[in-house]
């Protein structure tokens, strides 16, 4: 003879497996979060490195614009001031 499960049994096993459904929806959700986080800190890193890399492409273009500046005034005070630099 087969033993039937009881009702009881069945409740139980149901339950056992809801409960542990329930915690693997959990670990997959923390899971998610986790990997989430590290995308946001990775893309956040990503953009501050995009911001750094154009604020020093800024610097160095005024840089330059600057000495081009300080070339333009020195070769008009030579101009201007000839007999001072000779």
């Amino acid at each position: 003879m087969s033993h039937q499960p009881s009702s009881t049994d069945i409740e139980q096993r149901l339950n056992q497996i809801q409960q542990a459904t329930e915690n693997q929806m959990q670990e997959i959700q923390q899971m998610v979060r986790q990997n989430q986080d590290q995308f946001e800190a990775l893309e956040m890193g990503e953009n501050i490195q995009k911001v750094h890399q154009e604020v020093n492409q800024m610097f160095e273009d005024v840089h330059t614009q600057i000495e081009q500046e300080m070339q333009k005034i020195n070769q008009q005070l030579q101009q201007v001031l000839p007999e001072q630099h000779a």
